[in-house]
């Protein structure tokens, strides 16, 4: 045995010998990477192993005896059905997700690689479970309370990470019910921001909107190198299986017929999004027009501004603001024709030209507006939160379905004045309570009345 360099020359061993020596000095040094392994081990280089087998050095290293947990390489689907295969032995069944996890196993691994647990199940040759993704009994409503509850506990809004570690049933569950984490955090009445809420759940519908969207940026179908360089999207062959086939073109075909769709729509929306957005402006003009009016002696008025909270990194565009001695109230205008009824679901209805229209409920975005108020501001100040229709004609009905008071444009004085006539601030606190409110806001126009 030569030594050249504390490195030994292999030549004349044979192959059990060198692959004997290969696995002693991996498991003594336990490298982070193959150049670790190279520098302090007594072995030549990498490109002489390789070439002396005739393979990759981490196939080498895998005949060596070498555990596969220890390489830092991406593990073949055969490697965790095997995983699941000894575990089903150990427990004399089917592992659930629970049991997964206890033996230290990520499951999101199995939903990237297989689509689905118990299509992971399916391939391992095991029965399926249908309680590894639904737990009888338990239904939305006690989901929710269950999140409100661990949130409250935490004292924030709970995680996907959280859910899992704190609850009895795993958050496989909130996506049977659900359909989403963020679904559920938005039910329970949680402002929903940017932030991310856990491992990702696809859903046919979800990659054939971003397929048709980069088809038509590229012009062209991507190619799986381009898919795989995209993080946002789930492996390929998690996007075969969500399409059912077997092959790319076929789901490539589908996007295509789509996207044809959506450029032809495109046009007829530019318009109608061009009409919303002067709507809009029309129906907040009004709003404003009408705040003008307030005692300018009594009331601080603020108009299209953008308040966040540095503490959380939230930020919440509020369409006006007035600050007086009933306190502050945040309003939110919609520029709605027609005829709206008031549904106490997600979706509410609009009545226009003959024609009805699914509008969303505004609720859950009035209540992230109050909830970034409260954060900001001292609990003793009053926040009170409305729902203002920008268009003078406007006509809703069931409003006492709504959680917040729906009032026309041309009747917020008389709602305000009312709401005032208690007062609960005195100039000094409604000084203070701007002060504060400066602090966290950005305004995007210049259209704001100061008390003299």
């Amino acid at each position: 045995m030569n030594l050249k360099n504390n490195k030994i020359s292999i030549s004349k061993l044979s192959d059990d010998m060198v692959l004997r020596i290969i696995h002693e000095e991996f498991m003594r040094i336990k490298p982070k990477n193959y150049k670790e392994f190279y520098e302090k081990s007594c072995l030549p280089s990498i490109f002489t192993i390789q070439k002396r087998f005739g393979m990759k050095f981490s196939d080498v290293l895998i005949k060596a005896g070498v555990p596969v947990e220890l390489l830092n390489i991406p593990k073949p689907n055969e490697y965790y059905i095997q995983r699941l295969r000894e575990l089903a032995e150990k427990l004399g069944h089917s592992p659930s997700v629970n049991e997964l996890k206890e033996a230290g196993y990520d499951q999101t691994v199995y939903l990237k690689r297989f689509g689905s647990y118990n299509n992971a199940l399916k391939v391992a040759g095991l029965e399926t479970r249908e309680s590894n993704f639904i737990s009888k009994g338990i239904d939305k409503k006690q989901i929710i309370n269950d999140y409100k509850q661990l949130s409250k506990r935490l004292g924030r809004p709970a995680t996907q990470k959280d859910f899992n570690e704190h609850m009895k049933y795993s958050a496989h569950i909130v996506y049977s019910k659900f359909g989403s984490f963020v679904a559920l955090r938005k039910e329970a009445g949680f402002p929903i921001d940017n932030r991310g809420t856990g491992a990702r759940v696809y859903t046919k519908e979800k990659v054939l909107k971003m397929l048709v969207r980069d088809y038509i940026l590229y012009q062209r179908p991507l190619t799986k190198k381009e898919l795989k360089s995209i993080n946002e999207y789930p492996s390929i062959s998690e996007i075969l299986v969500l399409f059912k086939t077997t092959r790319m073109e076929k789901v490539w075909k589908e996007v295509s017929i789509e996207a044809m769709k959506v450029l032809g729509e495109k046009v007829n929306n530019r318009r109608q999004n061009y009409e919303a957005v002067i709507a809009g402006k029309k129906g907040e003009r009004n709003v404003a027009h009408n705040l003008e009016f307030l005692d300018k002696n009594k009331f601080i008025v603020y108009n299209d501004i953008i308040v966040y909270d540095e503490n959380y990194k939230l930020s919440q565009q509020i369409d006006h603001l007035v600050i007086g001695p009933g306190g502050v109230i945040s309003i939110e205008t919609k520029s709605l024709k027609g005829e709206i009824i008031v549904r106490d679901n997600e979706m509410w209805e609009q009545y226009k030209d003959n024609v009805m229209n699914q509008i969303i409920n505004p609720t859950q975005q009035v209540m992230r507006h109050e909830y970034i108020l409260k954060r900001i501001l001292p609990k003793e100040i009053p926040i009170k939160s409305i729902i203002v229709m920008g268009n003078y004609h406007t006509k809703v009905r069931n409003e006492n379905l709504c959680t917040f008071p729906i009032v026309n444009a041309n009747a917020i004085l008389p709602f305000i004045d009312e709401h005032s006539s208690k007062a609960v601030l005195t100039e000094q606190q409604i000084q203070c309570v701007n002060k504060i409110l400066t602090k966290h806001m950005i305004q995007n126009r210049q259209n704001t009345e100061y008390v003299s």
